[in-house]
C-alpha cells in the first residue's frame, strides 16, 4: 500500500511536529507532542498548539495525535496519587474536543482491576 507524504510541519518551540500523508484516498494528519511538565507552562502550550494546528489542518484530515501530553484524564483511574500538575488543563480539553480526538486505549481496552493506562500522559 503506497504512502504519499504531502506536508511536514515543525512548531517553533521544538515540542510538536506534524506530518500530512495519504494512503489510497484518505488523508491523515499525524501530530507528535511533547507538552511541558511545568504546570505554569501548560495552558499557554496547549493554546499555542491549538493555534498552530488550525493553521494547516484541513477539514477532511483524519487526525492522529500522540506523544507525551503530561496530562491525565482521570485521577482515580490513571494514578496512585498524582500531583495536580498532571490534571488536564482547560486548553488541553478544548484541543481534544475541537479536534474530535479520542483516547483509543479507553475506547478499545476494558477496565480491569481499575488499572487503565492513559494515552494522553
Amino acid at each position: 500500500m503506497p504512502i504519499t507524504i504531502i506536508d511536514t510541519f515543525f512548531k517553533g518551540d521544538g515540542r510538536s511536529i506534524a506530518l500530512r500523508f495519504s494512503i489510497n484516498s484518505h488523508v491523515y494528519l499525524c501530530i507528535n507532542v511533547y507538552a511541558p511538565a511545568k504546570n505554569t507552562q501548560k495552558e499557554i502550550f496547549f493554546a499555542s498548539l491549538s493555534n498552530w494546528v488550525k493553521k494547516f489542518k484541513k477539514q477532511n484530515d483524519i487526525m492522529i495525535a500522540g506523544g507525551d501530553w503530561n496530562c491525565i484524564q482521570n485521577k482515580t483511574l490513571d494514578t496512585c496519587g498524582v500531583s495536580y500538575a498532571y490534571l488536564p488543563k482547560r486548553n488541553f480539553i478544548k484541543f481534544r474536543l475541537n479536534n474530535n480526538l479520542i483516547d483509543v486505549w479507553r475506547k478499545c481496552i476494558q477496565i480491569e482491576n481499575n488499572l487503565l493506562g492513559d494515552n494522553y500522559h
